[in-house]
């Protein structure tokens, strides 16, 4: 059982001094891995990449995964002392505090707003950071985002950006919780009743030549 149960555990990696630079795309890949690359053979990664602000083709950076999958600031703290930028987007127009702030990660917020991070973005579906804060973050730290939002400057809204929209529709092909804030209905339902009227015609199909067979013997 002993052997079993091991067997079932998340194969860490160990930590790790890199003897040469690694790309923007293994970074992000060791990032988002939490439960299999840890905070010290991570932060050793970003002091190897020489691209930390690569993105993947929606436009999502190292500092954006690490703020959604570590359950620590460490990995953040590193990328920000690297150089990282904070206000970042993705195509969408979801920052690193806004991933941060949907995963309920306070350390990682309060650390990202100390950085400067802009609290009034909007992404394509009306989300804030302080939207996606609220049941998830912890008092003191909505606070933090509501003096934030509340603080003045500009606004960059992804609401009516053209690209934004291409982005989240696309998106939404294979997201549900998007359907549903787009008001698109699943039509799962649909689908299932389709098949089962085409199977209904077939069958009915197949009994009519049987008993035509039958009638000519």
């Amino acid at each position: 059982m002993a052997a079993r149960t091991a067997a079932m555990q998340p194969t860490r990696m160990q930590p790790m001094q890199p003897t040469q630079p690694i790309t923007s795309r293994e970074l992000r890949k060791a990032v988002s891995q939490a439960r299999r690359c840890d905070d010290e053979s991570c932060v050793a990664l970003v002091r190897a990449c020489d691209s930390i602000d690569g993105g993947n083709a929606n436009g999502k950076t190292a500092l954006m995964l690490a703020a959604q999958f570590r359950p620590t600031a460490a990995v953040v703290e590193e990328l920000l002392r690297r150089g990282a930028n904070v206000d970042a987007t993705t195509r969408r127009g979801h920052t690193a505090l806004i991933f941060a702030a949907g995963r309920g990660r306070d350390a990682t917020i309060v650390t990202l707003l100390h950085a400067g991070a802009s609290a009034r973005v909007r992404t394509v579906t009306g989300d804030t950071a302080l939207d996606m804060a609220r049941g998830r973050a912890s008092p003191e730290v909505v606070a933090l985002l509501e003096h934030a939002e509340a603080a003045g400057g500009p606004w960059r809204s992804f609401v009516d950006d053209p690209d934004a929209l291409a982005a989240q529709a696309e998106h939404a092909k294979t997201c549900a919780v998007c359907r549903a804030k787009l008001g698109v209905v699943d039509d799962a339902s649909n689908e299932a009743e389709r098949r089962e009227a085409a199977l209904a015609a077939e069958t009915a199909a197949t009994s009519e030549r049987c008993r035509a067979a039958e009638d000519a013997a």
